[in-house]
């Protein structure tokens, strides 16, 4: 089946098909395993790891182990694995780790993927409703100036490279509880529909839009400098919902906790910080990693829920619910 994604783009397989739901139940079996309640956290630059964090009392549980790179990213896979997006010069990797934080193999080796021939750095990553995976990507020539940036495709059960799908600069890209494919770029978001093939501006306001999180109610929040913008499903903005205070300079990410309040993380202070998921109140420090990961010589990144087990059963009962059934994909912008 070709993919039609627009001039530049030279398309590959993909079907949606029983697999994937053999997948999610993998996801309920495999995540059933890890401890419930944790947040993994990427953090570290010369031996870096992920870190875990209870998700109860904000307290260091230990190092998962460690993933070789500069990760600045991580989502949950089909397969029940957790995939993980690292940032090296030209040379970026996205690896899977098992819902304990143990590594269990690289999904794209460092240099597979050939943007141009210049290599990639895949940055933030989703999955598609397809299956694929989906990565914004920065590539930096430091001495030569040259960069280029977009949204690249990756065979979900190989890992193998299968073009860019957009060439523009991408901030975060994340999956919608409409299976619609959400991607930020400076000032819009838009959306694909992988049922009609189609390509929709989500919202085209001008405002930054950092990093992006679906709430337990559905909505999009969107981390924006020094506020959480909140998004119903149509694109309407309902409003600032969290308002950060400046002493937190660096930004970086956010999710949604099991009892259902914000968690975002800062790289300056190597903190995660909590507001209420009702209100937007801002209800402190939840945990300090500053002993754990040294600044300015270590990185924090991107966080991530580990689901409890119930978690895993609810995605079972949403997608046989869904009646997906194969369709040819026809991505245009």
């Amino acid at each position: 089946m070709r993919h039609t994604w627009g001039s530049g783009y030279v398309a590959g397989t993909n079907t949606l098909s029983a697999h994937l739901i053999r997948s999610v139940i993998a996801l309920f079996v495999l995540g059933g395993s890890a401890q419930a309640n944790e947040f993994f956290v990427l953090g570290g630059d010369s031996d870096p790891n992920i870190i875990r964090v209870d998700a109860t009392t904000g307290q260091f549980i230990g190092n998962g182990g460690s993933v070789g790179e500069s990760f600045y990213d991580m989502t949950w896979g089909p397969d029940g694995y957790i995939y993980g997006a690292g940032m090296g010069i030209g040379n970026g990797i996205i690896n899977r780790f098992r819902s304990d934080g143990s590594f269990v193999s690289a999904f794209v080796p460092p240099g597979l993927a050939d943007y141009g021939n210049t290599g990639t750095n895949p940055s933030r990553i989703a999955f598609g409703a397809d299956g694929n995976l989906y990565a914004s990507s920065t590539r930096f020539q430091l001495f030569g100036g040259f960069s280029k940036q977009g949204l690249l495709e990756f065979n979900g059960q190989t890992g193998a490279y299968m073009g860019a799908v957009l060439t523009d600069s991408i901030t975060d890209v994340a999956r919608g509880p409409d299976q619609q494919l959400y991607v930020a770029e400076p000032g819009t978001i838009r959306r694909y529909n992988f049922t009609t093939n189609a390509w929709s501006t989500f919202e085209n306001n001008g405002l930054a839009a950092d990093a992006m999180a679906f709430g337990p109610d559905n909505d999009l929040y969107v981390l924006s400098n020094h506020s959480v913008l909140q998004y119903d499903s149509q694109g309407n903005l309902l409003g600032t919902f969290a308002t950060i205070s400046s002493t937190f300079t660096s930004l970086h990410d956010l999710t949604f906790g099991g009892e259902g309040d914000l968690y975002v993380t800062d790289e300056n202070t190597m903190s995660i910080l909590r507001f209420d998921g009702d209100t937007g109140a801002p209800l402190g420090t939840f945990s300090s990693l500053a002993s754990v990961i040294q600044f300015p010589t270590e990185s924090m990144f991107g966080i991530l829920l580990v689901p409890e087990p119930s978690a895993g059963m609810i995605a079972i009962a949403a997608i046989m619910g869904l009646g997906i059934r194969r369709h040819r994909l026809n991505f245009s912008s």
